[in-house]
């Protein structure tokens, strides 16, 4: 998935400025900010048409700090009577969706636990501590996104319960890391974290 930034602007928005809304062919994660943001008079189900193709607000208030809205390709619904081959053609191909979305969690799930498994801040070498924090931010974001990917499915009920228990100990961890490079290394920070997880309580290390 990419962020916007000065040569590749949001899809949505035209946001060059920074990297707050991210996209790619299949999904635009546009972030409302003071000076750039999707459409206001939005409601999810429309449909609005930019760079040629159609995309639809399917979810509103999302992505990493609860500011974004989401859009996928439009694709009317039609009322379709399958014959049995089709039927079967179809439920093939929802096994591959579901299949898919299983290796995308179970990628996740390796990411962040190689993210968890860091060496504690306090011992670990410079370089190996800039990795790690490179590493336990880059699963912190890909959780909070692959859920929005995810969405609900009900054959993967057990597998989004994966997602969501690896989100918890990555919010604790990424919140670790930002006390650390702030008490111990002296950087100014800016906590941003996803709405459903500011009343979390707080791990001790």
């Amino acid at each position: 998935m990419r962020s916007s930034k000065r040569n590749e602007p949001c899809p949505m928005c035209g946001r060059s400025k920074d990297s707050d809304c991210r996209f790619d062919d299949d999904v635009i994660f546009c972030h409302q900010g003071s000076s750039h943001g999707p459409p206001s008079n939005l409601h999810v189900g429309d449909v609005v048409t930019r760079q040629g193709r159609e995309w639809a607000l399917v979810k509103t208030n999302a992505g990493f700090a609860g500011v974004a809205s989401v859009f996928r390709p439009h694709r009317p619904l039609k009322k379709k009577h399958f014959s049995p081959s089709q039927r079967v053609h179809q439920e093939r191909k929802s096994r591959h969706l579901i299949n898919a979305k299983k290796k995308l969690i179970e990628d996740f799930i390796k990411l962040s636990q190689a993210a968890l498994d860091v060496l504690e801040f306090e011992t670990a070498p410079p370089d190996e501590l800039k990795a790690s924090f490179a590493l336990i931010e880059k699963a912190y974001w890909q959780g909070i996104e692959i859920k929005e990917v995810i969405g609900f499915d009900p054959d993967l009920k057990k597998w989004i319960s994966l997602i969501n228990e690896a989100n918890k100990q990555l919010f604790y961890q990424y919140n670790d890391q930002l006390n650390f490079q702030q008490n111990f290394l002296g950087e100014p920070l800016c906590r941003i974290y996803p709405e459903h997880l500011k009343n979390s309580n707080r791990r001790k290390r």
